[in-house]
């Protein structure tokens, strides 16, 4: 029964994590709008390539067209940290390039994943969740039982009752609480509103590194105008580390290509995303990205 329930926790704590893991990467994984990209590319594919690899590749193969895939190096670096060669590669696809038939896309200047960021984020966000759940469970049990172990069951299923919010739970006239357990009271302190503000604040956090503009929005009230525009400044700096390699790259494929491919700032999903998180009216008239 211990190592059940020990399962079932560990479940438990992994769907928390991966929950949050998994909201914080749609919304990076949305952040950017492809336009113009032939029909045989997948833009979904891109942002992922770029969110788990940190970079992509796009090529034209011979068969199969245009392609947007993962890629690791293929060959010795040149002075500038680069190779010369590519080995773009995906499900049941593998293959060579070089820099004269291929344009490396990077997620950012430092070619590291978005990944690795919503890693940690989502592990705090996890510790907080878990620390307000199980604060919430204490204001309903906030008391530790001292009992024989053969007395260990009968309580046990007893509490099974309590915690089932059975509205009578009945006993033989023989079961005698007083003398079976001791009781020692735990008095718990409710901090989950605490824990909920800390919570926002980090969900604001990780907003503000993927460029999104939450403008602090529990304090906005009590912001200056001089603060909400270096918070803008700061986040639209955070937006171009992500846009702008991207853009680089969309100009170098429409010079190798002929193509006419774009990106820009998904400012349709990030605007919905914004008045779910704001409802200060005078700040929600223009979002600046």
């Amino acid at each position: 029964m211990k190592n059940r329930n020990d399962f079932l926790s560990m479940l438990s704590n992994n769907a928390i994590f991966m929950d949050w893991y998994n909201r914080l990467k749609l919304i990076a994984i949305s952040i950017a709008k492809w336009e113009d990209l032939p029909e045989t590319c997948d833009a979904r594919f891109l942002e992922l390539s770029l969110f788990d690899y940190g970079k992509a590749i796009f090529v034209k193969d011979n068969s199969l067209g245009y392609l947007n895939l993962n890629v690791t190096w293929g060959s010795e670096l040149n002075v500038y940290n680069l190779p010369d060669k590519f080995l773009a590669f995906s499900v049941n696809y593998s293959k060579m390039y070089d820099k004269d038939n291929s344009v490396l896309i990077l997620n950012n200047l430092l070619m590291r994943p978005t990944a690795s960021t919503i890693n940690l984020y989502a592990k705090r966000l996890y510790d907080i969740q878990t620390a307000q759940d199980t604060n919430v469970i204490a204001q309903k049990t906030p008391i530790l039982l001292q009992c024989s172990n053969n007395e260990r069951l009968t309580l046990e299923n007893l509490y099974k009752k309590y915690d089932g919010n059975m509205p009578f739970i009945f006993a033989n006239r023989s079961f005698n609480v007083d003398n079976m357990i001791g009781c020692i009271k735990t008095d718990a302190p409710f901090v989950a509103d605490k824990l909920q503000q800390l919570k926002l604040d980090v969900l604001n956090e990780v907003l503000s590194f993927l460029g999104i503009n939450n403008a602090n929005t529990e304090k906005k009230e009590r912001l200056i105008q001089d603060e909400v525009n270096a918070n803008n400044e700061l986040i639209n700096i955070y937006m171009d580390t992500f846009i702008e390699p991207r853009k680089e790259a969309c100009e170098k494929i429409n010079q190798l290509f002929n193509l006419n491919v774009s990106v820009d700032v998904n400012k349709n999903m990030l605007l919905k995303l914004l008045n779910q998180l704001n409802d200060i009216p005078d700040l929600n008239d223009e979002m600046e990205v």
